[in-house]
């Protein structure tokens, strides 16, 4: 079953912002995230020519990803669990960033050089009944950094085909 693509108009720019996402009624695959705004959407399908670089968060399978591309799995043990993105996006900063919670439990793995100007992607089964409910906050500062190192620090404009 195809899946339904919906970004939002609402641009992230020049601050902080914590965004979370709730799934209802959908029963396969869900994935939400962030796209570049100016990125194109082409019915979920890479096109030659065009740059698909979501960076996106699979609800059902817990499969973080660039693009197409799997770059790591992270199934926290909560029930109920509430996944969110947290963007840094502000211009006094050396790299722009995107880290991924589960509630307070931030995941192992950080984006980094992500584009200044980031738009939200939702990409969800097309049952009639599926629907989603998004939530955005903008935060005076990031969260405190992660104690110890990352697993993995994903470059944003990493080279996708030799990945």
């Amino acid at each position: 079953m195809p899946l339904k693509l919906k970004s939002i108009n609402y641009i992230f720019e020049k601050a902080v912002f914590r965004v979370s996402n709730k799934y209802i009624n959908s029963e396969n695959s869900r994935r939400f995230g962030f796209i570049a705004d100016g990125d194109e959407i082409l019915n979920n399908i890479p096109v030659a020519g065009k740059n698909f670089r979501a960076i996106t968060y699979d609800e059902k399978e817990g499969i973080i990803r660039l693009g197409w591309k799997e770059v790591f799995r992270w199934i926290p043990t909560k029930e109920g669990r509430k996944i969110m993105f947290e963007v840094d996006l502000r211009e006094d900063i050396a790299c722009n960033t995107i880290r991924i919670f589960c509630e307070f439990e931030e995941s192992p793995i950080i984006f980094i050089n992500v584009p200044k100007r980031l738009k939200l992607y939702f990409a969800f089964d097309s049952q009639p009944d599926t629907k989603f409910n998004h939530q955005i906050f903008k935060l005076p500062k990031p969260t405190n950094p992660k104690d110890g190192e990352y697993e993995k620090t994903v470059e944003y404009n990493m080279d996708l085909v030799q990945y």
